[in-house]
């Protein structure tokens, strides 16, 4: 963990209630939806790995078999699709609003395995400061990455209130 992130899990340790504690660690870092593997980070290690390149896409996809993961982590929104041992990428442009990646249900012929990842609501590593979300509806076969503003200048008082490191108020503004 970098000294920012560090810092931010120090401040949030301090500051969490007993009953938002006891929440969280109710929490599993995966599960299975419907037969959609969610995973915090990825399916292969939900808690630590981050996906951005298609190296790792593709050993999630030779080590866990699903058809369809969604994941977080890296705040980046992304796509990543095996099909007939072929893998793809597409990161969703700051630009783009409502971009759609088509997919195969599993099971049928020629179908993609996709890994998808909805980018962030707060701390964006992706040069856009919308907060990130995506739907993904299964009858059409789409998962669309949607973006939104957000009061920035409000949670970035937040920050600098709770004296958190600066960089944390910072990117909310520039999205890196």
């Amino acid at each position: 963990m970098n000294r920012i992130a560090g810092r931010a899990a120090e401040w949030t340790s301090q500051v969490i209630t007993s009953e938002s504690r006891s929440f969280l660690e109710s929490l599993r870092p995966s599960a299975t939806f419907r037969e959609i593997e969610l995973a915090h980070a990825s399916p292969r290690s939900p808690v630590i790995e981050y996906v951005l390149d298609p190296e790792t896409a593709a050993a999630n996809f030779d080590e866990k078999d699903f058809g369809i993961a969604i994941v977080g982590h890296t705040h980046v929104p992304a796509a990543f699709w095996l099909v007939d041992g072929r893998i793809g990428l597409s990161k969703f442009p700051s630009t783009a609003d409502g971009l759609a990646i088509p997919f195969r249900a599993p099971g049928e012929p020629g179908a993609a395995r996709v890994l998808l990842n909805p980018g962030s609501v707060g701390q964006p590593r992706d040069r856009d400061p919308r907060a990130s979300w995506a739907t993904l509806d299964l009858e059409t076969q789409e998962f669309v990455v949607r973006r939104v503003e957000y009061a920035i200048e409000k949670t970035q008082g937040a920050i600098q209130q709770a004296g958190l490191p600066e960089e944390l108020a910072e990117r909310l503004e520039t999205g890196w």
